[in-house]
């Protein structure tokens, strides 16, 4: 629904309190002139005030909400200082030097049914320009239909247009998966998603019911085609804006750092860290080997010259997001600002979302997950759930060879395979997964 509706209803309302105000004279009551129209204004005022906000950050980059709020602070104090003094000076016009109590409530009724009009206008106008939900990108789409040629390359690439670095099958929860004898994959190179070619299975045929898709995005049942019959199966895969994606197992989760030497060698050598790390800093931890590399500049950057890959326990890794708190407030995941300041104060952990980079470290439209350790969380994480730690900084010199050389396939394939990973969906709801 959007704060569309509210912001123009909440403004209708509140307008309307006001202007009942604005009917007030010397033989008002107190029921019917201050209490019910005060109760009015302030049930639309204050959903207005709550819609504005959600409006003025909604589409904005998470790493600019910060400055929207901050913009929003500001236009609200100089409206609301600019609006009292108009109002007044109107107050002030009409009473003029009459001081009698007819005088004085004819213009402040005069100026709060001019606020009226000016809050009635503001809540239309601003419904207006209030931008549409984006609609999600991940509506189930059949990938084959009847009439489509046999021989039609219909399948779409996304900005880069290279093979891939992730791995999607039909294990993948949530994800359109197209089903050949059971199994086919998209190797995704730059963090764009495209599909390849499926490739046949001999002696099976097209079965013309399938697929289908349900309502999640699965492909229910399984597509066969001879060898003669091979296609380019149209394909549309997008994934979540915010979405944990990682190389884990059953029990384990790596995740990325980048260290100068000293601080490096030690860690490999005792397989967690050790001095001269410092416990006393918060420290980040990245899934994402394509972000690690962005931030580090394929371990170029001064203190940051040796890629780590650290092998966590998956339990620690969740108990970690369950405990964290976003790096920044955003008003879908949080009751008010209060609340936030709250957490953040009492969580040991900071998450924030950064967007995801390709082979040449440009930005992509979804979002990569950083996790700031700190506090009682950095002990947790050096003593009990680090459980191996890799120096992969030959691996990420020799793909930002293959890129510099414009070997973009053969360094997507040497990526480390990222998949979705499954959270639970408490934790997903706590660090604004989806």
């Amino acid at each position: 629904m959007g704060p569309r509706p509210v912001l123009l209803v909440g403004g209708l309302v509140g307008a309307a309190g006001l202007l009942w105000f604005g009917f007030a004279d010397t033989s008002t009551t107190f029921l019917t002139g201050l209490l019910g129209p005060s109760l009015v204004a302030s049930i639309g005022i204050g959903a207005s005030v709550v819609a504005m906000g959600t409006a003025a950050v909604s589409g904005v980059p998470s790493e600019q909400t910060g400055l929207a709020s901050g913009v929003l602070n500001s236009v609200r104090q100089l409206g609301g200082s600019l609006g009292l003094a108009i109002l007044v000076t109107v107050a002030a016009g009409v009473i003029g030097t009459d001081t009698g109590r007819a005088t004085l409530a004819d213009g402040y009724t005069t100026s709060l049914r001019l606020a009226a009009g000016l809050l009635a206008a503001g809540a239309i106008v601003g419904a207006l320009m209030c931008p549409r939900p984006a609609r999600s990108r991940l509506r189930p789409r059949p990938l084959w239909r009847p009439g489509w040629s046999r021989r039609q390359r219909g399948y779409r690439t996304h900005q880069c247009g290279s093979p891939a670095g992730i791995e999607v099958s039909s294990q993948t929860p949530g994800m359109p998966i197209l089903w050949i004898a059971g199994r086919v994959s998209w190797r995704c190179g730059n963090g764009c998603w495209r599909a390849e070619p499926a490739r046949a299975v001999p002696g099976r045929r097209r079965d013309a019911r399938n697929p289908l898709v349900g309502s999640t995005g699965d492909i229910i049942g399984s597509v066969g085609v001879s060898r003669s019959e091979c296609q380019d199966l149209p394909v549309s895969v997008s994934p979540p804006m915010r979405q944990v994606r990682a190389d884990y197992d059953a029990a384990t989760v790596v995740v990325y750092q980048a260290y100068s030497a000293e601080i490096a060698e030690a860690a490999v050598a005792a397989g967690t860290f050790v001095a001269p790390f410092s416990r006393e800093r918060m420290t980040w931890i990245k899934p994402s080997f394509l972000w690690m590399m962005y931030r580090c500049g394929w371990g170029s950057k001064p203190g940051q010259e040796r890629v780590l890959a650290v092998t966590i326990t998956r339990s620690g890794f969740e108990w970690a997001l369950w405990q964290s708190c976003l790096s920044h407030y955003v008003p879908d995941m949080y009751s008010d600002q209060r609340a936030w300041m709250a957490r953040l104060r009492t969580s040991p952990v900071r998450v924030q979302w950064d967007p995801e980079r390709d082979l040449h470290h440009r930005p992509l439209a979804h979002r990569s997950l950083q996790v700031g350790l700190g506090g009682p969380a950095v002990g947790l994480y050096v003593d009990r759930w680090i459980t191996g730690i890799r120096d992969v900084t030959p691996e990420a010199r020799r793909i930002k060879g293959l890129v510099a050389d414009g070997k973009l396939d053969a360094a997507a394939r040497a990526l480390p395979v990222e998949r979705p990973y499954p959270l639970p969906a408490e934790i997903a709801r706590v660090i604004g997964a989806g």
